[in-house]
């Protein structure tokens, strides 16, 4: 998800659907806009009026289920 949650109101809803749809060894990778870090020097992208902005990434991996022995 690149950029997606950005535009997104229900972001836990979002990433709540999105959890319970992947497989149990699922890897997910979220980069979002954010005004937590510095923004870069970089400009604009091809296309878009001239901007910047900072850009966060997270990497998770989801965790098997674990069951019960019985």
């Amino acid at each position: 998800m690149n950029g997606c949650l950005h535009y997104i109101r229900d972001k836990r809803g979002v990433l709540t659907r999105a959890a319970a749809a992947s497989v149990a060894d699922a890897v997910h990778v979220v980069a979002l806009f954010s005004t937590a870090t510095p923004v870069p020097a970089e400009h604009s992208h091809p296309g878009f009026a001239p901007h910047a902005h900072s850009h966060i990434k997270l990497v998770a991996a989801r965790q098997p289920e674990r069951t019960q022995a019985g």
